[in-house]
C-alpha cells in the first residue's frame, strides 16, 4: 500500500488559525486567520532534512549552458496538426461528437487541431529547475508544477473513467475482431517501402475510405500522435485497443496517465541537464506531449507570454496559444523565472475570460461541502486534483504526484510539506489508492477570487534552504571539504529556532556541527555570498 511519514495522510486538508503570510512576503506583512492547508504537512520547521526534503539542486547549476543542447530532442512528443489532420476531425466530428463527449475526450480532441510554436530554449530552462524527488519545478521563491487540473483543462484529458492499463483488455468478440483488423492494416503499413506504418500512410488508408472501422482508426491515430507518442511519425499499436474502447464511449481516465508521461520525460530531460556539467550528456528523446509544458508556462508566467488569442464560444483553452510565438534567450528566460514571484499566476484558470468555461469546482464563493465515502461531482474531480497519489500510465508506468507542495495552484494555503513515501509494487495498487475513498467528512472548496498565503513557519523553512543552497552552491566546486546541503540544513534550523532574528551567512562562518567538524572549509571564508533579496 501506499504510506506516508504523516499520520494524517488519509485526511486531505486541515482547518486552522494560523500566522500567515501573503505571497511573496514582506517583513511585516503577516496576519492571524483562518487557514485552509493541504496534508500531508508538518506544523513545524524539521530539524532532519530529510522528513522535508526542498530540491536544493534544481536551484543552482554547477554550469548553466547559454542555449539548448542540439542532443535534446523534443521532437518526438511535440505532434503539431498534420495535414487533412484538420478535415477529417471535422469529418469525425459530425458524426461521433456524442460519443466523444461520453468518453470524456471531446475537448483534446478538437484541441489537437491547433498549431502551437515550440520554444525549445523555454522547455530546456524549465527542465533545468525540475526536481525528479518531488515532481515539481522548484524556483528561487517556491515550488510549482503541472498538475492533474493542468492536463485537465489546457490537454482536455479525463479525470474520471476506467485505469488506461486496464482499458486495453478486449472482452467482447467484436472489440477483438476490429482489433485485428487494425493489427492487419499496421502489419501492412510494415510491408511498405518504408518499413514503417506512418502517421500520414495510416491517414491515407482510413480517412473517408468508407471503412466500418474508420472511427477506431481515427482515434488510434490521435492517440499515437497527440496522447501517448512513441516514435516518430509512426503508429503505437498498444493504443488500439483504448482506441477500441473509446469508440464505444467508454470513459478512460487519461489524465493521470499523460501527466505520468511528462513527469518521466522531465526527469529525463533533468538528469540529462546535470550530466551536461561533466561533458555532452547522451542523446535524449522526449516522447511525452511537452506542449502542455509549455502551456502551462504561458498561463503562469505573463512576462513570458506571447499575445493570446481570443476563446470563441465551444473553444478548448488551447485555442488562446495557436499560432502565437514569442522568442526568448536561455539568459532571458532564467531572468523572467527569478523575478516571477509578484506576477506568478498561481490560478490562471479563475481569472474570467470569455468563451472559456472553467472546471466545475471553482465557485464564485467558498463553499464547504459535506461529503460521504462515495464522493461524486465537482467534489471528487476536486479530490483528484488535490490529493497526493501515484498516477498510473500506458504500461503500467506509475510517477509520483505531490499537490500538497503547491497548495497556492489550487486555492488553498501553503504549509511546510511533509514527505511521502509511496509503495505502490504495481499499477493495481497504485490504482486502488488513486481511486481510495474519502475519510473527510467535509470538503472545503475555496472561491475561485480568494488569494492564498504562506504559513509563517513555511516562510521561515523556505528561507532556511534559500541560504542553504546560496551557501553550498555558490562555494568553489571541489573545495567544499565535510559540508553538504544536509549539514547546512541541520545548522540553519538549529539557529532559526534558536533565534529566529539571527543570520545564517554571518553565524555559520565559524560554526561547527555534534561531530566536531567544522561547517564550513578554512578557505570558505569570506567568500560565499547569499542570494540576493
Amino acid at each position: 500500500m501506499a504510506t506516508s511519514s504523516n499520520s494524517r495522510e488519509k485526511y486531505i486538508m486541515k482547518e486552522s488559525n494560523e500566522l500567515m503570510r501573503n505571497f511573496p512576503s514582506k517583513r511585516l506583512d503577516v496576519s492571524f486567520r483562518n487557514s485552509h492547508t493541504l496534508l500531508p504537512s508538518l506544523t513545524y520547521i524539521p530539524i532532519d532534512q530529510q522528513s522535508a526534503p526542498s530540491p536544493l539542486e534544481s536551484l543552482f547549476m554547477f554550469k548553466q549552458p547559454q542555449r539548448t543542447p542540439s542532443n535534446i530532442c523534443f521532437e518526438y512528443g511535440w505532434r503539431n496538426p498534420q495535414d487533412n489532420w484538420s478535415l477529417w476531425v471535422r469529418n469525425m466530428h459530425s458524426r461521433f461528437q456524442d460519443v466523444w463527449r461520453r468518453a470524456g475526450i471531446y475537448d483534446s480532441i478538437c484541441g489537437s487541431v491547433y498549431k502551437v510554436h515550440k520554444n525549445v530554449d523555454l522547455l530546456f530552462v524549465f527542465g533545468e529547475k525540475w526536481c525528479p524527488k518531488t515532481n515539481t519545478f522548484v524556483f528561487p521563491w517556491g515550488e510549482a508544477t503541472i498538475t492533474l487540473e493542468d492536463v485537465f483543462v489546457l490537454g482536455g484529458y479525463s479525470l474520471l473513467g476506467e485505469c488506461v492499463v486496464t482499458s486495453a483488455f478486449l472482452v467482447s468478440e467484436d472489440e477483438v475482431r476490429i482489433d485485428d483488423r487494425l493489427l492487419e492494416a499496421y502489419t501492412e503499413g510494415v510491408r511498405t517501402p518504408n518499413r514503417k506504418t506512418t502517421h500520414s500512410w495510416w491517414l491515407e488508408q482510413f480517412m473517408g475510405k468508407g471503412s466500418d472501422v474508420e472511427h477506431e482508426a481515427f482515434l488510434a491515430l490521435w492517440l499515437s500522435r497527440y496522447v501517448f507518442p512513441g516514435s516518430l511519425n509512426n503508429m503505437v499499436k498498444e493504443v488500439f485497443p483504448l482506441a477500441i474502447r473509446l469508440a464505444r464511449g467508454v470513459q478512460v481516465c487519461l489524465a493521470p496517465a499523460v501527466l505520468a508521461s511528462i513527469y518521466r520525460d522531465l526527469r529525463s530531460l533533468k538528469n540529462a541537464i546535470l550530466e551536461m556539467k561533466d561533458g555532452d550528456s547522451p542523446r535524449v528523446k522526449i516522447q511525452a506531449p511537452f506542449l502542455l509544458v509549455q502551456l502551462w508556462v504561458w498561463e503562469r508566467f505573463p512576462t513570458l507570454q506571447p499575445r493570446p488569442n481570443a476563446i470563441r464560444r465551444g473553444e478548448p483553452r488551447i485555442s488562446r496559444w495557436g499560432s502565437t510565438s514569442r522568442g526568448f534567450s536561455v539568459q532571458e528566460i532564467q531572468l523572467a523565472i527569478r523575478v516571477a514571484a509578484p506576477d506568478f499566476l498561481w490560478r490562471p484558470y479563475a481569472k474570467d475570460l470569455d468563451g472559456f468555461v472553467p472546471p466545475a469546482f471553482y465557485s464564485e464563493e467558498e463553499e464547504l461541502e459535506l461529503i460521504g465515502q462515495n464522493v461524486s461531482g465537482k467534489a471528487w474531480l476536486l479530490v483528484l486534483c488535490i490529493r497526493p497519489s501515484v498516477l498510473v500510465g500506458l504500461k503500467g508506468l506509475r510517477e509520483n504526484y505531490f499537490p500538497h507542495r503547491v497548495a497556492m495552484q489550487f486555492g488553498y494555503d501553503q504549509d511546510i510539506p511533509a514527505t511521502i513515501e509511496f509503495k505502490a509494487e504495481n499499477y493495481i495498487v497504485a490504482w486502488t489508492d488513486f481511486t481510495r475513498r474519502v475519510q473527510d467528512r467535509s470538503l472545503y472548496i475555496p472561491s475561485k477570487n480568494f488569494v492564498a498565503g504562506v504559513t509563517d513557519r513555511y516562510d521561515a523553512w523556505w528561507k532556511v534552504f534559500m541560504e542553504c543552497s546560496a551557501l553550498f552552491f555558490n562555494a568553489p566546486e571541489g573545495n567544499r571539504g565535510d559540508c553538504t546541503v544536509e549539514r547546512l540544513y541541520v545548522f540553519a534550523t538549529a539557529s532559526v529556532r534558536s533565534n529566529p532574528c539571527s543570520s545564517l551567512i554571518s553565524s555559520a562562518q565559524h560554526s561547527q556541527l555534534s561531530d566536531g567538524k567544522p561547517l564550513f572549509p578554512e578557505h570558505w571564508k569570506n567568500q560565499v555570498p547569499c542570494l540576493p533579496e
